[in-house]
């Protein structure tokens, strides 16, 4: 009998050590990816955040006019664009507003590698601002498509409006487009 272990003949067969670990690994992490998925769906809400003073308003809506239609949080059936309307009291003159777009929600991996996934953000026509002793004040669109002129993909939106040169959303707007 020995009192140290020989560790230079081979691992007896029969033992899968390393491939059930990385099994269980793999396992582990698309467990992670699924909860983190199903809490992000659950936790969104929408509506709309106005920080800035000068943002009296955000609504979104599928039809592009020269003010604001009513705005809506659902949109059922992906459209081809959304149009984001900002309305604007006491703007500085010479300021601008930007805005970005994020979206979240079940998306197949085909179509993520594919690139399915794009949405274009752009100023729509001139904004429609009058000037008054304390700044600007009026609407300013902006317009959301699909890449490619594909309709909008199902999902989570916010959509985010900063004024040019900010870090910081002066509003967000969150709506759902589909049945994510």
């Amino acid at each position: 009998m020995r009192a140290i272990p020989r560790t230079a003949t081979k691992a007896p067969r029969g033992r899968r050590g390393s491939g059930v670990a990385a099994l269980a690994a793999a396992g582990a992490a698309l467990l992670l990816i699924f909860l983190a998925a199903a809490l992000e769906a659950r936790s969104f809400e929408p509506g709309a955040s106005l920080p800035d003073p000068a943002v009296a308003g955000v609504s979104v809506s599928e039809r592009a006019a020269a003010h604001p239609p009513g705005g809506r949080e659902r949109f059922p059936d992906p459209p081809r664009a959304l149009y984001v309307y900002v309305a604007v009291r006491g703007l500085p003159a010479g300021e601008g507003l930007s805005a970005r777009v994020e979206r979240s929600g079940r998306s197949s991996l085909l179509g993520a590698l594919l690139g399915g996934g794009g949405i274009v953000v752009r100023r729509d026509g001139r904004p429609h601002l009058a000037g008054d002793g304390e700044g600007v004040s009026g609407i300013v669109r902006f317009e959301l498509r699909g890449a490619g002129g594909r309709p909008l993909p199902a999902g989570n939106y916010t959509v985010s409006v900063f004024r040019e040169g900010g870090d910081r959303p002066s509003a967000v707007r969150r709506f759902v487009v589909g049945r994510p």
